[in-house]
């Protein structure tokens, strides 16, 4: 007798049970080839959802990977405060470094973001000190003064180190940068993260995506103009409002016992430039208007112009290199100041 035919329903059934089987087969056998292993396309991964903040905006004690673009994967690893680094310990007097990506060290390992420069080099000068990295992607002096008020209380640092970046002005008209990051958490983003079916799919992209590009001659990416300049004249209406905050993040510092300590992120395209461009100047006045040391990082970038102080052609952050000569500056200018504040 012939066996009657299975019903739609039942080869329905069957084909989804053999894709789940599959894919279960798939997940286990790519977590047994290491998967996941916190690969990540963006920094906005990172941050830390309200439940899981803690002073900073990272999720804490966090080990992750950036693969992108592929030239400049590195490694980040974040503290029990939710900042990049190691956990700050001991009793030596602390300084608190603040900005964004050129602080927080974008496309460079851990040891080779000017935080960490800057912590060898006071030792270098019999400083003792512990140097915090407080530099956030996306931020701007908006973004800073929200963290600046809870963590100057909480860190005591003796210095607050803020290193000024061109676009801080413009995003100062984008809102606040934790609320954008966090909104683009989504349960697909996050269980995607969480499986290695899911990450393993992501680096294939963009390996995938890098060699398209590549065989077309797009690779790498060019860089826009404002990566390597700002627009003194768009942003221009904007200056009142920096100098606003600026002052707000003096007197968090000063109402805390530490002192407040300026520089601005030389962009590669403005050191080529023989005379101060338009954001240097704007911001030297301003940082002497409100009583501000100024740290001079554009002398000794223009000073060894063909160094390779950037990640270029990929990125315009600053490479290594770069960030250990913005260190040098500050170290300099912290010994100096030591023992008077």
């Amino acid at each position: 007798m012939a066996r009657r035919p299975l019903s739609r329903k039942k080869k329905l059934l069957f084909s989804v049970v053999a894709l789940l089987i599959a894919l279960v087969t798939v997940e286990l056998t790519l977590r047994v080839a290491g998967f996941p292993k916190g690969f990540l396309r963006t920094i906005k991964r990172l941050w830390a959802t309200e439940g899981e903040r803690s002073l900073g905006p990272f999720r804490p004690n966090h080990d992750a990977e950036m693969i992108w673009p592929p030239e400049l994967t590195y490694r980040i690893t974040t503290n029990s405060l939710g900042l990049r680094g190691s956990e700050p310990t001991g009793e030596a007097p602390r300084v608190l470094c603040v900005g964004d990506s050129t602080t927080f060290g974008s496309y460079v390992a851990d040891n080779e973001t000017f935080p960490a420069h800057l912590a060898d080099e006071l030792e270098k000068r019999s400083v003792k000190a512990q140097v915090i990295n407080g530099g956030c992607p996306r931020w701007t002096i908006t973004d800073e003064n929200e963290f600046l008020a809870r963590a100057v209380p909480e860190l005591k640092p003796k210095f607050v180190v803020l290193l000024f970046c061109g676009n801080d002005l413009a995003e100062m008209t984008m809102g606040s940068a934790s609320k954008r990051a966090v909104e683009a958490h989504s349960w697909w983003s996050n269980l995607r993260s969480s499986l290695a079916i899911g990450e393993a799919s992501l680096w294939m992209t963009m390996q995938g995506r890098r060699a398209y590009l590549k065989a077309r001659g797009r690779w790498p990416k060019p860089l826009r103009p404002d990566q390597g300049r700002t627009d003194a004249a768009a942003v221009a209406d904007l200056w009142g409002q920096y100098e606003e905050e600026l002052s707000k993040a003096k007197k968090v510092a000063d109402d805390n016992g530490a002192k407040l300590i300026l520089g601005a992120f030389p962009g590669y395209l403005e050191i080529r430039d023989a005379q101060p461009g338009g954001v240097e100047t704007r911001l030297i006045a301003l940082a002497a208007k409100l009583g501000i040391p100024y740290v001079d990082h554009y002398a000794p970038f223009r000073a060894n112009v063909e160094a390779k102080n950037y990640l270029l052609p990929h990125d315009a952050h600053a490479s290594s290199v770069g960030n250990h000569r913005i260190a040098e500056s500050y170290a300099k200018t912290l010994a100096e100041l030591w023992d008077k504040n």
